[in-house]
């Protein structure tokens, strides 16, 4: 079985379909390069909701912020270290209140994807 998206102008004129090859990616920090955590915007703004995906490599050791009062995440692909304490595999979500620091590491040997929804900026910092 496939699947089949058709989009019709009209009502839903804003609706967007973007496949996995086309989602654009950019570095958190441009200066480590492929070494730096990706991150993709799928929506909005930094000044209202917006969703991402950030991409961790292999072998990332960090931390993520939260700087909103409302940041979800879930984990789309890899398996994460959450505060060396919990091994989140795909399908695993976590919740940040505002100004919460939580430890994340890339337990695997490909790079992670995580989606994240929040209603304003956050950070995702490199320990290496």
């Amino acid at each position: 079985m496939s699947t089949c998206f058709l989009l019709v102008p009209g009502a839903h004129a804003k609706d967007k379909v973007i496949a996995v090859k086309d989602v654009e990616w950019g570095y958190l920090n441009p200066a480590r390069g492929d070494k730096s955590p990706g991150a993709a915007d799928l929506w909005g703004d930094t000044h209202s909701l917006y969703g991402s995906f950030v991409k961790l490599p292999q072998g990332f050791e960090g931390e993520i912020v939260a700087k909103s009062d409302e940041f979800k995440a879930v984990v789309i692909s890899g398996s994460l270290k959450y505060d060396n304490v919990k091994t989140l595999d795909p399908g695993s979500y976590f919740t940040l209140s505002k100004g919460a620091h939580s430890r994340i590491e890339n337990e695997g040997n490909k790079p992670s994807i995580v989606y994240v929804r929040a209603t304003s900026p956050y950070h995702v910092t490199d320990s290496k």
